[in-house]
């Protein structure tokens, strides 16, 4: 039982077997890249005298053992000779015009290594095919990166779903949630003391006192806001903006009065001195 050597060649490669100073050449590898039928080719190579065929059992890709065609390599050129170029699809055309040149050539120098250095136009072959291959590897290289690129995204997506849905099967609101609460809540209280002239902090504090007493969620250990309730949090927002109102209004009438006051005690002031 033999093992299969794949010998590169024009961006493929061909079966090969050696079997001491012989080397065997797959016939159905062949006709498979030239696109050839394999059996009309199997049949020539019988009746012809000149072909060296023969069966030889090879190891599959499944570890299983299976009987192959082989053709000596040295009847490798004859065996393409009689191919007509003409009467071949067109695409394969120089692809065929390859192997009738060069595909021996290839197969003696990778089994005999100093054969290649008297054909130098097959080693120029061969690095032109290596290039090409590389060329094809670090397309797929960047494809595989973008493709990688992409399913993090997707996953990045997938997980952000998934929070969310999480944060709305939880019972207490979300920690978003109580960040936008107690910012608007800070927002007004240091709105207030602005005004007023008082402690953000007091002022702060008073906001809240009077948002848990509004939607009744009294001061606890266990009431923080990080605790409450998901279907109280509407309410909560909406009577923290009617708490924003009342500050609000409280503000403007006391900024008018302070504006009606001072022009009453400029006028008795003008009055006096008239």
């Amino acid at each position: 039982m033999s093992n299969i050597i794949q010998v590169p060649f024009n961006g493929e490669h061909i079966d090969a077997v050696q079997d001491g100073d012989t080397v065997w050449v797959g016939v159905r590898r062949c006709c498979e890249n030239l696109g050839l039928a394999y059996q009309p080719q199997h049949e020539k190579l019988r009746k012809v005298p000149w072909a060296t065929i023969t069966n030889i059992v090879t190891v599959a890709d499944d570890g299983k053992p299976r009987p192959m065609t082989m053709l000596r390599a040295d009847k490798l050129p004859q065996w393409l000779a009689t191919i007509n170029v003409n009467k071949v699809r067109a695409e394969i055309r120089e692809k065929l015009a390859a192997y009738q040149c060069e595909a021996a050539d290839v197969l003696a120098a990778y089994f005999t290594p100093e054969h290649a250095q008297v054909q130098p136009h097959v080693l120029e072959r061969m690095n032109a095919n290596s290039e090409a291959l590389l060329d094809r590897f670090h397309a797929l290289q960047g494809i595989c990166e973008r493709l990688m690129h992409q399913s993090v995204e997707r996953e990045k997506i997938v997980l952000t779903m998934q929070d969310k849905i999480c944060a709305l099967e939880s019972p207490t609101i979300s920690s978003v949630d109580v960040f936008n609460l107690k910012g608007k809540m800070h927002c007004i209280a240091d709105f207030v003391a602005r005004n007023n002239g008082t402690s953000a902090k007091s002022e702060r504090m008073l906001i809240e006192n009077e948002l848990r007493g509004r939607i009744g969620y009294e001061r606890k250990k266990a009431h923080s806001w990080k605790n409450l309730p998901r279907d109280m949090f509407a309410k909560a927002w909406l009577e923290l903006e009617a708490i924003k109102q009342v500050k609000e209004a409280e503000i403007g009438r006391r900024m008018k009065s302070d504006t009606m006051t001072d022009l009453q005690v400029h006028l008795w002031r003008k009055k006096g001195s008239n």
